[in-house]
């Protein structure tokens, strides 16, 4: 069973409207070092020569720079998530008291009204970049920072070489079965991504009303998201499903 977490809003840890860092939950800060020349170092070329630099304002030079840097990235980029597991202990030494124990300790749903046997949860946060073209605001660079965690049973005792292979096959269905929703949350944030970069608002010289405009392709592919985790649960606890059979093997040993 699978829950997953996100906020959709566009949260802003500073406002200058060409580089908003904002989240879908939390902030990511990151730093970057820049180490002066050495005192002592030789003069360039130009200036040896006596030339004069070009009369350039500062910002003029900067803001090439920067368009140079974002022509050099590269136009699609693969999302990778940090992946962290985490476990729950639950005692009993037959399947049937471990089955148990996973209703009695399981992550709490709904509430807490009902039990997961594991969950799949996911922090996702991005680092946006805008630039104004013109009178437009163009979301120029998006920075994904995702990470996935999966909660799973531990049984707390040792078990019986019988009773410990078929929770061996258990616990091997339960990951695999996780693995997917993982996959479905990776899949999600690649279509935020693909969907989003280079988003052009126009007569948004501030860069202020793109931030709602990206919200309905951040909606289209949270709902996809939750369209494809409601039917994969639904195939593999139904009848005949994956989940439900690994359940059978594990308390009858079926």
């Amino acid at each position: 069973m699978i829950r997953g977490t996100a906020k959709l809003s566009d949260q802003l840890a500073f406002n200058h409207p060409d580089c908003d860092y904002n989240a879908m939950m939390h902030i990511y800060a990151t730093t970057r070092k820049y180490t002066p020349a050495p005192t002592g170092t030789r003069p360039s070329n130009a200036k040896r020569q006596g030339c004069r630099s070009p009369r350039q304002p500062m910002k003029h030079v900067l803001q090439v720079a920067a368009t140079l840097l974002l022509l050099a990235l590269p136009a699609h980029a693969q999302i990778r998530a940090k992946e962290v597991d985490k476990t729950y202990a639950i005692s009993g030494t037959t399947g049937a008291a471990l089955y148990q124990s996973i209703g009695e300790r399981g992550p709490r749903l709904r509430g807490g009204a009902s039990s997961a046997i594991a969950q799949t949860d996911f922090d996702l946060k991005w680092g946006r970049d805008y630039k104004r073209d013109g009178t437009d605001c163009v979301l120029a660079a998006v920075r994904p920072f995702l990470t996935i965690t999966y909660t799973f049973p531990k049984p707390a005792e040792n078990l019986a070489p019988d009773v410990a292979a078929r929770w061996r096959t258990f616990i091997a269905g339960i990951r695999v079965h996780e693995a997917v929703h993982g996959e479905y949350i990776t899949a999600m944030a690649q279509d935020i991504f693909d969907t989003t970069l280079g988003f052009r608002q126009p007569n948004d010289p501030s860069c202020k009303k793109i931030r709602n405009g990206i919200q309905a392709p951040l909606k289209a592919a949270f709902a996809s998201y939750k369209a494809r985790t409601r039917a994969f649960e639904e195939a593999e606890m139904g009848a005949g499903g994956n989940v439900r059979r690994l359940i059978l093997g594990l308390v009858n040993g079926q």
